[in-house]
């Protein structure tokens, strides 16, 4: 009965100091899971911390740059989903060779060729008569590389054969001219009647004329000026008129006065003129003083068609 009551006795000890030793087993359980959960917490917070500093570290630029230099999917995504097209049918059979070609001589290539120069050169007429400044210049046609200087059909330099008076208060056409001897001189197209010292217009266009008179006075005039009774309005005229009608059409001009002259002085008259086809132009000098004049051997007379 006694050793029923010492079991009983160490068993309730037992027991107690079981539950003492769980207790304190637990307690200090929960006391490392404080100390680890602080820890994580601790940790957490300092990697935030890092985070956001990176954040506020971060530059536009880098962002961009990031941006731009991402692996682009895309391309390959449409690749993969491109489909496959199916192989097309076999080539068919060779046709018949064709006929040979034509045999191009050298003698046919430079006809062509003409004729292209020959159409440049009217399409570059047609633009000079619709107001087209051509480039780089109304006589060179371009073609290609090549420029191809349009030849002048209508032109003339002539010069008097010999003198003509011109009498006080009168007028006179030049006429009597020739082609100079020397080189230089020339006469293109009919247009010009030597005898007559008329140029007819062959074509209406814009024609460019000039002429340089020599002219010397008597010795009456010398005399009147030396006694100052050379009045100062006794003048010499020189015209380029059309049609021989000065005072009615348009006319290229020059005034000489007589009071400051020499002897032997020159008139030059130069200008542009537009003539009708079958138009003439000639060369008239008027004396409006009170001797006689003489337009010496050599004064030129020139003109050129410049274009229509």
């Amino acid at each position: 009965m006694r050793w029923i009551l010492v079991l009983l006795l160490v068993w309730a000890l037992g027991g107690r100091s079981q539950l003492c030793v769980g207790g304190r087993g637990k307690g200090r359980r929960r006391q490392k899971d404080v100390q680890i959960t602080e820890l994580l917490n601790a940790t957490l917070t300092s990697t935030e911390e890092r985070k956001i500093t990176e954040l506020h570290a971060l530059d536009p630029q880098g962002s961009w740059r990031d941006f731009v230099n991402r692996p682009d999917d895309s391309l390959q995504r449409r690749c993969r989903n491109k489909k496959k097209t199916l192989p097309g049918p076999p080539p068919g059979p060779r046709g018949p060779p064709g006929l040979p070609g034509a045999a191009v001589t050298q003698s046919v290539l430079l006809q062509e060729f003409k004729q292209m120069i020959r159409e440049a050169t009217q399409r570059r007429e047609l633009a000079v008569e619709g107001g087209i400044s051509p480039t780089p210049s109304a006589g060179l046609v371009a073609l290609g590389d090549t420029m191809y200087l349009r030849r002048i059909e209508e032109a003339f330099h002539c010069k008097l054969k010999q003198p003509i008076i011109v009498e006080k208060r009168g007028m006179a056409e030049m006429h009597n001219f020739q082609i100079p001897m020397a080189k230089g001189g020339f006469v293109r197209g009919a247009g010009l009647d030597l005898s007559s010292g008329r140029f007819t217009a062959p074509l209406t266009g814009i024609y460019q004329l000039s002429t340089n008179l020599h002219i010397s006075r008597a010795d009456q005039s010398e005399t009147l000026r030396s006694r100052g009774q050379l009045r100062p309005q006794e003048h010499v005229l020189v015209h380029i008129c059309l049609e021989s009608l000065c005072n009615r059409h348009i006319s290229l001009e020059m005034v000489a006065s007589l009071e400051a002259k020499g002897h032997f002085f020159t008139v030059c008259v130069h200008g542009l003129l537009e003539l009708q086809v079958g138009q003439y132009v000639s060369v008239f000098v008027v004396n409006e003083s009170a001797s006689p004049i003489t337009v010496q051997a050599g004064s030129d007379f020139t003109g050129l068609l410049l274009g229509l």
